[in-house]
């Protein structure tokens, strides 16, 4: 926590440019983030695959679908699509 205070009462000293600056910064970033999320630019092949297995996993097993069959996964450990499952599978997340 105190290094918190201490990161706000830096910036307290900055100039008011520098100010501007991080704001720009961080307004950029946010917007870079939202287009790419609405364009689903996030979504790479690997991604589906994750979010295919987590699909899998709650319906009761590890597995990928190849060529519309469904079989037993043997590339992909559970631990990320475990993670997607709690957190709701969010693009935030899988970014």
């Amino acid at each position: 926590m105190n290094i918190i205070f201490s990161l706000i009462q830096h910036v307290q000293t900055w100039k008011s440019w520098e100010k501007g600056l991080l704001w720009a910064a961080v307004f950029i970033h946010l917007a870079t983030a939202g287009i790419a999320i609405s364009r689903r630019a996030w979504l790479t092949d690997d991604s589906i695959q994750y979010l295919l297995i987590a699909d899998h996993i709650q319906q009761g097993n590890l597995s990928q679908t190849y060529a519309g069959e469904v079989l037993p996964d043997t590339q992909r450990t559970p631990g990320y699509p475990f993670f997607l499952i709690l957190t709701g599978g969010i693009p935030w997340v899988i970014l």
